[in-house]
């Protein structure tokens, strides 16, 4: 749930604050998503994981869009070709992939989830309801009005894509 505006406002702020250009970061959700997949194929603790299971990791971090051979590119480009692969390698490429595309793929996909009609835009109205359909704390009104006061919106203006970045980098 959206917390009240003096609380998300301070959280802008701070998150404003604390960010360098000079070291991208992963996303909290997405570096656990490549921690528990390394884990995951990492069963005899090793601390290395093969090329190919690094791959199905970088797949998933990039939307499952990449051809094999950018993608090999990139590994090249950062850890040559190694047999194994450890856990801070793999969250070093990771990081180019989403800042290369793997950001906006799921940005995309998340917009087409409240863009039900296929328009390349949707309203607050939209937003709201598939909100209330899929999450589980309940979304309030305040909570709705936040989000329109951050997009400078009413219910039933459009939302592009590109609103909907400029929300989600004050969200996120």
């Amino acid at each position: 749930m959206i917390q009240s505006t003096r609380t998300l406002q301070g959280q802008i702020s701070q998150r404003k604050r604390g960010h360098t250009n000079q070291e991208a970061v992963l996303p909290e959700r997405i570096l656990n998503d490549i921690r528990d997949s390394f884990g995951y194929f990492d069963s005899e603790n090793s601390g290395t994981i093969s090329m190919s299971q690094l791959k199905a990791i970088l797949q998933y971090v990039g939307g499952g869009k990449m051809p094999r051979k950018d993608l090999e590119k990139i590994i090249q480009e950062f850890i040559g070709n190694p047999l194994r692969v450890e856990l801070k390698d793999v969250e070093r490429i990771a990081t180019k992939i989403w800042y290369e595309g793997g950001q906006e793929h799921e940005r995309r996909e998340l917009f087409r989830m409240f863009d039900k009609k296929d328009r390349g835009s949707t309203t607050m109205e939209e937003i709201k309801n598939v909100l209330q359909s899929k999450v589980v704390v309940p979304v309030t009104d305040e909570d709705v009005e936040e989000l329109m006061g951050l997009l400078g919106v009413d219910m039933t203006s459009p939302i592009s894509l590109w609103d909907f970045a400029k929300l989600e980098t004050l969200l996120l």
